[in-house]
Formats: C-alpha cells, structure tokens, sequence
C-alpha cells in the first residue's frame, strides 16, 4: 500500500513539475524571451498549489470521509475529460497584442493548464492524509511520503533539460505529458475507493495551532519562494532565459526541502547559518559594482547562496511540522508564503522597485533568522550600538572611493579592494551579532548598489516586463550608456565631432559597419531590435528603416534626445519608422520581398530571443528579403555560441553564412568587441565579403532533425561558461 501511495505522489510530482518548464519554454517565444516570463509562470503555479492545498484542507475538514475519494475521482475524471476536450490546444498568441503581458500569462495558463495543475497540486497533502488514516507503518508521520514527491519534482526538473528537451519536440512532449496525467488518473482510483480513503482510522485529537505558528510557517515558506525567484531572475537576465537557469534554482529548492523533512539538528542549523552569513557576504559584494566575478563562479556563489538559505528555512520549517491531524493546515501554510513570495516578486517589485532589490532584501532576511548558539534579550541600546556600527560601515564605504582615487597610482583591482575589502572585513568582524552583521550587511549593500557615489550621473532608472534599464552618463569617457541589467546595450558620445558616430558593437571598423558600408545598393532597411538606435546613423536619404521593438520603454529611451540622438540626427531621419510589438507578428503583415537587409539585433539582455533564430523565423526573413537581400544576426554573447544553431538553420534555408568576431577597441574606447553573422540566398550577393581573411564561412552542414524551429530548441547545446 505504501508502494502505490509513494508511487503515485512520485508520478503526480513528476508531471507538476515537468508541466512547468514545458509551459514555460512554450510561452517564452511569444513575449521577447523575458526572464519574467518564468516568474508569471512561477506565480501561477505557486497560486495553483495554494488552492490546491486550500481544497485539501476544506476536503478533509468539512467533507464526509466516504464521500472524499469519490468527489476527488470525479474532478480527476472531468480533468481528463477537458484535457481530451482541447487536444493539442495551447496558448492563442492573437490575443496578445496590446494585453498586460503578465496578465495574459495567467489568463492563457488558466485556460489551458488550470484544471490539471489544480488537481495535481492537490494530491499530494490529500494522500498524505488518506494514508494517516490507514493504520499502516509510518502513519503516525507520513511527511516520509513527501520525500516521493519531491524526488518525482527534482528528477521532472533535472530530466527535463537534459533529457526531455533535447529529445522531444513540444509537440511530442505534450503528448507524452497527456498520457502521464491519464495513467495518474487511474492510479488515483485504486487508491480513492480503497477502504481507508473512504472511511479509514480517525485520526487522534489535536490542539489548535497558535496564529504566531502559523505566521512563523507562513513567513518561513515567503523567504526561500521570494530568493527562487529572485535569484532566477538575476541569473537569467546576466545570462540568458532558458530553462535551465530556471530549473536548476527550482532543483536546488526541492532538494532542500528532501533534505529538511528528512529533519536537520539544531546544531546544523546554526553551522548553516553561520555559511549563510558568509555567502551572504560574498554574495553582496559580488550585487556591488566594484567586482565583476568571471560568469561561472558568479553562477556558483548565487546558487550556492540559495542552497544554503532555503535548506536553513525549510530546516526551521519542517523542524516544528505538526501531527497528521493537522498536516493539511502546515501545507496551506507552506503554499501561502510560497504565493506571497510569487506575488511580491512578480507583482509587487516590479512596480515599487527600480532595480532587483528584492534578492538582497530577501537575502538579508534570510541572514537575521539565522539561529544563533545563545539568543540575548532585546536591550534598546546595543541596538543602537548596532544602527551606529553599520553606519559606520556606510560611511566607510561613501568615503573610500574619493580618498582611492587621490592614489593615482593604484591599479584598479588593488582601488576595488580598498574600496570593498576594509567595509567588508569590519561586517565580517560582527557575524557573530545577528543585528549587527544583518544591519552591516544592509550598509554594505546600500552603500554600494543603491547609493552609489555617481548616483547623479544615472540620467534614468526604469523596470518593466522586460526587465531594468539604466541610462548612465559616463562623465570620464564623455558618453552615454544604455544598459539593460549589466549587458551594455548602446552608447552614444558627447563629444561633437564622434556624436553622430556609432559606436559600442556598431561601429564603422566593426562587422555591422562592414555590412552597412558594403551594401550600396540598399533601399529598405528592416532592423528587429532599437536599443539605443545607433544604426540609425546608417542611414541614407530616400531610405526607408523600420525598427522593430517589443518593449515600449526602449522606445521612449532612444527617441528622447536628452539622453540619444541617433533617431533624430539621422542623415535619412524622415524615413527612419519604429514599429512596437512582436518582431515576427509585425513582419508578417508587410508585403514580401521589400527588403534589401535585414538586421536581427533583438536581445534580452544578452541572448537572442529563440523564436527570432528558428526555421519558421528564417524562412518568414527570406519571404520580406529581395532575392539578393542579405540577412545580418547579432551573436555577441558571453556564455552561448549561436552559430552552432544558426549554422544549420542556413543550410536548411538554402543560404550560406559567414561570420566575424571583432575583438577591436577603438573610437576613444568607445567601440565594443562583437561577433556578427551574415546569410545571403544568393552566392553572387556575398562577393563584397568573399576575399575578406576577416570574415569566414561556417560549416552549417547538420542533422535536419536537429535543426531549430518553434516546435523544438536546445539552448543547453549552445552554453559555454569559459
């Protein structure tokens, strides 16, 4: 009997856990490959397991015994029956266009995924429950059954990129995840008719929880939700959105919580905190803009972090779980903080912060619930000696910079550390007062991330949907910044005699200056992608640009002339158009074979949207392109090398490709290295290219099957970390 109740939850995990991802890699190609697509995703998941565990909870308060099982089956029928209903149905991106794209999210999830989700989401406290009532070994504490579960969510999340993903097309894993839920569906039956889910041994009678537990269960669960997301979203901006760098945080928190119900001693508890401060530490000079660690030690110290932080809270968490007689209302707890902390992450943050200051807020409340060896009584004035010590530190760290840079001499590394290493040794000094090191710790992080001493020359702050922009005015340089999180996404000079000049991965010695230059022929210009409209500067009288924006605030960024004039300055300005939307909804509508170029330089932070570098896409580019017309993609990227996908899709397309890595510094050191790839339909049209030792052809033979188009991706085939 407990084989099939572990193996059902096991199976009902599985199938949650794998639906998320899925859902996820599916929606994020319909909304510019935005990190906060999974934290929607996240949000309505974390909601769908709270009315879950909310119907659990009532079920098994205010519902007979006999008639639970029979009530649960016929939702679980009338589930199958609406999954057999809509078929392959999936999200209707024709209903995007002008929405709230969180709250199309939620609304096309719902529709599509709600009902089974639900039920899934239910399952697992319910049969907790039901086998509490059997009188078999372990019912005195069945949270053992809850180690099945989360290993059917850890094994779903871990297979699903390294597995899944690479095997099977959406199309074909959605099948395969259908014929799942129907074989749970039956394993649910044998279960909800068996005696014990029907009737079964009342459970022994147990006290009334206080409100402060359940407060205390509530904000335990809040803490580690809120990290998740918040560490997925700083990751995935940095780097780029793909299932992976969503999956593996959400791995690493399940496995934290295998770990604490299978129960943590205290005195571990405290050894965890004391780590927790110290990656706590690290961690917050790693957010500070002194130190830029390589990307896969960045990766690891945040990962870390948060492995160390969610095992401490569920480890507290789990620690005072109650008896089975009331484990539906531990349950319900859990999944409202883990709903509020989708709800302050996706909701809340975007709206009242500029930046990602939710991670280090999280992280620090996470530092101050630390235990500690010996809990002193609250006394006024050591918290006040405590405010002074971090004030201290603040000042510490608001002063350091102007005295460094009296030292000319300094290198720069040995001015960071001057800079960062005294504040962050006089914290390190008060990890062992929880106020004090938590206070020091807030100093620090403000003092470096939020109140930086060239806070006047941030021209503007905003955060949407698409994540954080900054425009920045680098008085040293004399130029402008547009960045989006930490990927540099423009720059203009304020210079007069470079202020027209493209610079950054533009520039006119660059491999997109080449193309531009080497393209006299050209009379309509279509560029996906604006940031800050330096290749405006392109362009030519009586030529016809049209540039192709998702995020309206990117919009609003290039077209404001305090900050860029490239739009208005242009040579061809009166024929320079901006078009928002979608890129490939806004290219179907214009009339085929009007372009002579094509430019692809749409990036989510620093990663191409997927669904602008797929079959469709490409064969959508060669319909609006002139026979001779070229097609140009922007591949610089720290951690992921698309050629190795924009290969084949060349020669699936019939076209041959080149490509050229510039690692040139010039234009006052203002020109960025870049890498460029260039497709053409027609051999005779890339001869400008042809005796160039720069640019060189790419071995685009490949298996057709592995070729990407909107129905199958592999992005874990295209990361590199070094």
């Amino acid at each position: 009997m407990a084989f099939l109740y572990s193996a059902t939850l096991f199976v009902s995990a599985f199938l949650l856990f794998s639906v998320q991802p899925l859902a996820g890699k599916i929606l994020l190609p319909l909304l510019g490959g935005s990190p906060d697509v999974w934290n929607t995703c996240m949000l309505f998941f974390q909601a769908l397991l709270l009315l879950g565990y909310l119907y659990a909870h009532a079920l098994s308060r205010y519902v007979p015994r006999r008639a639970q099982g029979p009530l649960h089956l016929a939702i679980a029928a009338g589930t199958c029956a609406c999954i057999i209903g809509k078929g392959a149905l999936g999200p209707d991106a024709s209903t995007l266009a002008g929405s709230w794209p969180v709250g199309w999210i939620l609304r096309t999830l719902t529709l599509w995924l709600g009902a089974p989700v639900f039920l899934l989401a239910s399952t697992s406290p319910l049969l907790q429950l039901w086998y509490s009532r059997s009188g078999k070994s372990g019912t005195r504490d069945p949270y053992f059954l809850y180690s099945a579960s989360n290993l059917g969510s850890l094994i779903a999340l871990l297979g699903f990129p390294l597995l899944i993903e690479p095997a099977f097309s959406l199309s074909r894993a959605r099948w395969l995840w259908n014929a799942g839920f129907f074989l749970l569906a039956g394993t649910l039956a044998l279960i909800a008719l068996t005696p014990h889910a029907r009737a079964g041994k009342p459970l022994p009678p147990t006290r009334r929880i206080p409100t402060l537990q359940l407060a205390r269960w509530v904000w335990l669960a809040f803490i580690p939700s809120s990290l998740l997301l918040g560490v997925t979203t700083y990751l995935s901006t940095d780097i780029a959105p793909v299932p992976l760098l969503w999956v593996i945080p959400l791995a690493l928190y399940l496995l934290s919580f295998i770990v604490a119900t299978r129960g943590i001693k205290p005195a571990s508890l405290q050894a965890l905190g004391r780590v927790l401060a110290l990656t706590a530490l690290f961690t917050i000079i790693a957010l500070s803009r002194y130190f830029d660690y390589p990307g896969l030690l960045l990766i690891l110290l945040h990962l870390t972090l948060f492995t160390v932080a969610a095992t401490l809270c569920h480890g507290l968490l789990m620690s005072s779980r109650p008896p089975a007689g009331r484990l539906t209302e531990f349950y319900l707890c859990v999944a409202l903080g883990g709903a509020l902390g989708g709800i302050f992450n996706s909701l809340v943050a975007p709206v009242v912060f500029q930046t990602l200051a939710e991670y280090p807020m999280a992280i620090l409340i996470a530092v101050f619930l630390r235990p500690m060896r010996v809990e002193k009584a609250f006394k006024a004035r050591a918290l006040w000696v405590d405010v002074a010590y971090a004030l201290g530190i603040g000042i510490c760290v608001t002063v350091l910079p102007a005295l460094a840079l009296r030292l000319t001499w300094l290198p720069q590394h040995l001015h960071n550390t001057l800079v960062i290493g005294l504040p962050a040794v006089l914290t390190l000094r008060a990890i062992g007062n929880r106020n004090r090191f938590t206070l020091a710790l807030l100093a620090l992080n403000v003092c470096t991330t939020l109140l930086p001493a060239n806070e006047q020359n941030i021209l503007t702050r905003q955060r949407g949907f698409f994540g954080s922009l900054l425009v920045f005015d680098d008085t040293d340089r004399k130029a402008v910044m547009l960045f989006h999180g930490r990927t540099l996404h423009g720059v203009q000079s304020r210079r007069p005699e470079l202020q027209a000049e493209p610079l950054s991965y533009y520039s006119k010695t660059g491999p997109i200056g080449e193309v531009l230059q080497r393209s006299p022929w050209r009379r309509d210009v279509a560029v996906v992608g604006l940031g800050t409209g330096s290749l405006a500067a392109y362009a030519r009288p009586k030529e016809n640009w049209t540039f192709y924006e998702i995020n309206p605030q990117i919009s609003a960024i290039a077209r404001n002339a305090d900050y860029f004039t490239f739009l208005r300055d242009s040579p061809g300005a009166d024929k320079v158009a901006i078009e928002l939307g979608d890129a490939r909804l806004r290219l179907s509508a214009r009339a085929d074979a009007t372009l002579d170029l094509l430019i692809v330089d749409a990036f989510g932070s620093d990663s191409i949207p997927v669904h602008l570098i797929t079959r469709e896409a490409l064969e959508l580019y060669w319909r609006k392109l002139r026979p001779s017309g070229w097609l140009a993609f922007h591949i610089s990227n720290k951690y992921l090398d698309l050629t190795r996908a924009l290969g084949p899709l060349a020669a699936a397309t019939g076209a041959q490709a080149l490509t050229r890595n510039d690692h040139r510094k010039d234009v006052e050191g203002l020109a960025r290295s870049s890498k460029w790839l260039l497709m053409a339909r027609s051999p005779e049209s890339l001869k400008p290219f042809a005796a160039d030792p720069n640019w060189k052809h790419i071995e685009a033979a490949g298996d057709s099957g592995h070729v990407w188009s909107d129905d199958y991706f592999n992005l874990l085939a295209l990361l590199r970390f070094w």
